[in-house]
C-alpha cells in the first residue's frame, strides 16, 4: 500500500470515528452553551449573543486533509473544535470579564488557545479576536450530567459586535493573508480595519464615561441634588433614587400595579415606549432639569391619594411603569394648555386617557378638532415629536441631549382648579 493510500485510509478511519461520537459532541455544545449563558448571566455579563455549533463529518474530514494540517491529528480528541462556541460581546471591558470568567470555570489548554496579550504586529493585517481551547473542570467532569464529556475540548471565541463585523467580512472576501489581497483594495481594507479597531476603542470609552455620568447622577440624586439635565440617564436614575418618586410610586401602588423602569427593561417595547413618552411630555411641558420634574412629583404627592380615588371612580384595571406615574402627575400639575397638549399629542392607552380627560378638563371637549389649539399648530407638533420618537427609539443612548429650550411651565398650586 503506497504512503498516499495509507493517508487515505487514515483519513476515512478518522472521519468514520468522528461520525460515531459526533453526537455526543452535540450534546457537549449544547451543555457548554447553557452552562455559559448561565455563568453570564449570574455575573450580570451583557452579551450580543451566543452562537454555538459543531463541526459536521464534511468539514472535519478537509480540516484533516489540508496540507498544512496532515499528520498533526492522530486521534478524534486531537482536534481540539469540534465543539466551537462564539460569544458576541458589546465593549472590550466585556471580553475582558468573559476572559477572566472562563479562566475562573474550565480548564484552558494554553498550548492550543490565543493568548489576549498576543496582538498583531502594528504593520500586519487583519483585527483578531480571542480563542481558547478549554474542557470542563475538574470539579464539573465529577457531575452526573457531565460524565460524557471528560477529555473532551471545546473552542471558545469571544469577540466585540465590530470585531464580528470585521470577521464576518473577512470570510466574505475570503483574504487569509496580507500577500492574498489585490493591491488596489489593500490600502483601503487597512484603512477599515484601523477605523473598526479605533471605533472599538471609542465605544469602550464612550460606555466608561456613561458610566461615571451614571454613577454621579445617583451620588447627586440621593443627597438631593437635583441640577442636572434631562436626558434618559438622569431620567433612569431619577425614577430609581429619588424620594419623591419613591413617595409616588408607595401610593399609586395602593391603587394600580406598577412596573419599575431600569436599563435593562429598555428592551421591552411597552416600557421603552412609556420611557420615550415621558421624555416628550417633560419636553412639551418645557422642563430642562431634573429639579424641575423633581418639583412637579413633589407637589403631586400632595394631590395624589385624591387624585388617584378620583380617578378609581372613572376607570379601573389600569397599570402604569415608574415613567407612566410620573407622566401622569405631570399633566395632572402643569397649566391647563400644557396639560391638554400633552393629552392630545401623546394620549394615554385606552380608557385612561378619557377618564383623565374628564377629570382634568371636564369642560374641554376631547374631539381634536375641537380644541383650544389650531389643527396647524396641532399638526407641526405632532410630527416634531413623531420625528423626535423616532430617534429615541432608533437612538436608545446614555448620552441623550437635552430635550428643550423652552421655558418650563410653571406648577398648578395644590388644591387649585384645574378648570382655569
Amino acid at each position: 500500500m503506497s504512503s498516499e493510500e495509507k493517508d487515505e485510509s487514515g483519513i476515512n478511519k478518522l472521519s468514520l470515528s468522528f461520525a460515531a461520537i459526533r453526537p455526543t459532541y452535540e450534546a457537549f455544545t449544547n451543555n457548554l452553551t447553557h452552562l455559559l449563558g448561565t455563568l453570564l448571566t449570574s455575573k450580570g455579563i451583557e452579551f450580543l449573543a451566543i452562537e454555538p455549533r459543531t463541526k459536521t463529518v464534511e468539514s472535519f474530514k478537509a480540516k484533516i486533509v489540508r496540507s498544512n494540517k496532515q499528520g498533526k491529528y492522530e486521534s478524534v480528541e486531537s482536534v481540539t473544535d469540534l465543539t466551537g462556541i462564539r460569544i458576541i460581546a458589546y465593549y472590550q471591558k466585556d471580553v475582558d470579564a468573559i476572559c477572566k470568567l472562563i479562566e475562573r470555570n474550565f480548564t484552558v489548554d494554553r498550548e492550543n488557545s490565543i493568548d489576549k496579550n498576543d496582538a498583531l504586529a502594528p504593520d500586519k493585517f487583519g483585527y483578531v479576536s480571542i480563542h481558547y481551547i478549554v474542557s470542563h473542570s475538574k470539579d464539573r467532569e465529577s457531575l452526573a450530567e457531565n460524565a460524557a464529556f471528560c477529555g473532551l475540548k471545546a473552542e471558545i471565541q469571544i469577540r466585540t459586535v465590530l470585531q464580528h463585523a470585521w470577521a464576518a467580512l473577512d470570510r466574505k472576501l475570503r483574504y487569509n493573508n496580507e500577500e492574498d489581497i489585490p493591491r488596489p483594495v489593500r490600502r483601503k481594507l487597512f484603512r477599515i480595519s484601523a477605523l473598526l479597531e479605533v471605533a472599538d476603542e471609542n465605544f469602550s470609552e464612550i460606555d466608561r464615561i456613561v458610566g461615571e455620568l451614571r454613577a454621579k447622577y445617583a451620588s447627586d440624586i440621593k443627597t438631593g441634588n437635583f441640577d442636572q439635565e434631562i436626558n434618559l440617564d438622569s431620567l433612569e436614575v431619577f425614577m430609581r433614587e429619588a424620594e419623591s418618586v419613591r413617595v409616588l410610586v408607595q401610593e399609586a401602588r395602593k391603587y394600580y400595579e406598577i412596573t419599575g423602569v431600569d436599563q435593562k427593561s429598555y428592551s421591552d417595547p411597552a416600557v421603552l415606549k412609556s420611557v420615550s413618552n415621558l421624555v416628550m411630555s417633560v419636553y412639551v411641558a418645557g422642563i430642562k432639569t431634573v429639579q424641575q420634574l423633581n418639583d412637579v412629583v413633589v407637589e403631586f404627592n400632595k394631590e395624589a391619594k385624591e387624585t388617584f380615588l378620583q380617578l378609581g371612580k372613572l376607570e379601573k384595571g389600569s397599570s402604569f411603569t415608574t415613567a407612566g406615574i410620573i407622566r401622569l402627575a405631570l399633566v395632572c400639575i402643569v397649566k391647563k394648555e400644557i396639560s391638554i397638549q400633552i393629552l392630545r399629542v401623546l394620549p394615554f392607552y385606552g380608557k385612561l386617557q378619557g377618564a383623565l380627560w374628564r377629570l382634568l378638563h371636564p369642560e374641554e371637549k376631547q374631539d381634536a378638532s375641537e380644541l383650544a389649539l389650531s389643527f396647524d399648530s396641532l399638526s407641526i407638533e405632532a410630527a416634531r415629536l413623531a420625528r423626535f420618537q423616532g430617534r429615541l427609539m432608533e437612538d436608545l443612548v446614555p448620552s441623550a441631549r437635552a430635550l428643550s429650550k423652552k421655558r418650563p411651565a410653571s406648577p398648578r398650586k395644590s388644591g387649585g382648579s384645574r378648570k382655569k
